[in-house]
């Protein structure tokens, strides 16, 4: 994934778009530990610089809905989300 990374770089140095397949396989490697944190922090530097696309969001929120541990909920008559949105 090193020389991927570089590239990955190279792309967004540019300000050109991650394609939503290069966005899904980069998150999969963020989310599962690969990337060292200096790496990973240049790359969202980058990619907050280069400004987001649509594609590259929605790719990176398929890959985290993916992994996603469900939270098992037994049948209540009455259920309150205590989290909102910003928890």
């Amino acid at each position: 994934m090193k020389t991927e990374l570089s590239n990955l770089f190279a792309v967004l140095l540019a300000k050109k778009d991650l394609s939503a397949q290069q966005m899904y396989d980069l998150t999969q490697c963020i989310m599962r530990g690969e990337v060292e944190s200096s790496v990973l922090a240049g790359l969202l530097v980058a990619l907050r610089m280069k400004g987001e696309c649509l594609d590259e969001i929605s790719a990176a929120a398929q890959v985290m809905r993916e992994l996603a541990t469900p939270v098992p909920i037994a049948q209540h008559d009455s259920l309150v989300d205590t989290c909102g949105t910003g928890g």
